[in-house]
Parts: structure tokens; C-alpha cells; sequence
């Protein structure tokens, strides 16, 4: 009983060191975004009735470790919007997996095991008339290998 008691705790141990050694070899994204209305024809052109734009806190991202990619919707956005859906629309190699949707954050995971550039959208919903928007960064995968 002792024996099995001390292999179960140095398993243990051991799992936990894994797990702290995984843990500092992946990275954290932080994604900002904003979404506007403006009223319809005021907006970008090509969104629904060109009342809307939404925007990055930049316009390329790159991902030199695996990790999760945290989207929030920053404090000024207007209360009326909120995130609804995240799609990785040309991941050819399943690297990314969709992880969490709240109400202003949306968070997947990256494996970043190949160099590629991955687009990915998030979907906004304004609460108001029910109206979705597409937003859309870049990610750029730089694996360190």
C-alpha cells in the first residue's frame, strides 16, 4: 500500500511538471475589437445595408506557439452588440479548435504546428434588430520548430 501510495504521488508530481512545462511553452492571445453602428448607408460598404464597421486592434496577428486566441469586444463597444459565433474559415489542417462564446469574448485554440495563414470571422449580432456582422483579422502561423 505504501508503494502504490508513493507512485501514485510521484505520478502526480510528475504530471503536474508536464503540465507546467506545456503550459509555458504555449502563448496568449489577447484580439480587440470594436463594432459600430452608424445608421443604414453611413457604414462600410459591402455590410448589411452599409450601416456598420467593426475593426481591429490590428490587422495581422502571429502566433509563434501554440495557444489560445482570446476575442473580446472592447469596453466602449456599444452594449447593443455582442459575439455570437468565431469560424476559422481555410484552417486545411484542423489546427484550430473554436474553445468558448460569451457574450463579449470568444476564445479558441491554436495548435500552430504549420506555417499557413489562417483567416477567421466573428460574428456579431446587434441586439437591436437582429442584424449579424462579420468581422474578419488575420493570423499568421510562424511555428518555432
Amino acid at each position: 500500500m505504501i508503494r502504490i501510495a508513493f507512485l501514485i504521488s510521484a505520478l502526480l508530481a510528475f504530471c503536474s511538471l508536464a503540465n507546467a512545462q506545456q503550459s509555458s511553452d504555449q502563448e496568449s492571445h489577447a484580439v480587440y475589437l470594436v463594432v459600430s453602428w452608424h445608421g443604414e448607408g453611413n457604414g462600410f460598404p459591402n455590410t448589411p445595408d452599409a450601416a456598420y464597421s467593426c475593426g481591429f486592434d490590428k490587422s495581422l496577428y502571429t502566433l509563434k506557439k501554440a495557444g489560445m486566441i482570446n476575442v473580446y469586444l472592447i469596453k466602449g463597444t456599444d452594449p447593443r452588440f455582442s459575439i455570437v459565433s468565431l469560424r476559422v474559415d481555410n484552417d486545411v489542417y484542423g489546427e484550430y479548435h473554436v474553445d468558448k462564446i460569451e457574450d463579449q469574448k470568444a476564445s479558441m485554440y491554436a495548435e500552430n504546428l504549420t506555417k499557413q495563414t489562417i483567416y477567421f470571422t466573428v460574428f456579431v449580432r446587434d441586439n437591436v434588430n437582429g442584424q449579424i456582422i462579420e468581422c474578419d483579422p488575420q493570423e499568421d502561423n510562424d511555428p518555432q520548430l
